[in-house]
């Protein structure tokens, strides 16, 4: 889970990084062509990119937690408390791609992980 959620941000940024770079120009970006980069740029990298990471953020989380969880179980130890914090965070996660579902880049989008998530 923890390399799915590090693929993703990483393909969002490098969708950032193409679709908004600063690099050469291929020939000369129109008026219009400059109004919408200045529109999508924030967008890309306060919503997408912000969303996404926050989402790996509570993976990587959540990850932790069930390994938590596993080693209590294998202990024959009382798990209840981490079970209610991983399926807080789980929310948490859910949360965030629920609001990426607007946008769905990278690999979400390419690879159907929307689908396989919801079910």
């Amino acid at each position: 889970m923890k390399k799915l959620l590090n693929i993703m941000l990483a393909a969002t940024c490098a969708i950032v990084l193409v679709a908004c770079g600063d690099g050469p120009d291929i020939g000369n970006n129109s008026q219009k062509e400059k109004a919408l980069q200045k529109v999508v740029r924030p967008y890309v990298e306060n919503t997408v990119v912000a969303t996404y990471s926050n989402m790996a953020t509570e993976g990587i989380t959540l990850l932790a937690e069930c390994k938590q969880i596993r080693k209590a179980v294998e202990d024959d130890q009382d798990y209840t408390e981490l079970m209610k914090s991983a399926g807080e965070t789980w929310r948490r996660m859910r949360k965030y791609w629920e609001q990426s579902e607007a946008f769905l880049y990278g690999p979400a989008e390419k690879y159907d992980i929307d689908p396989h998530i919801d079910s």
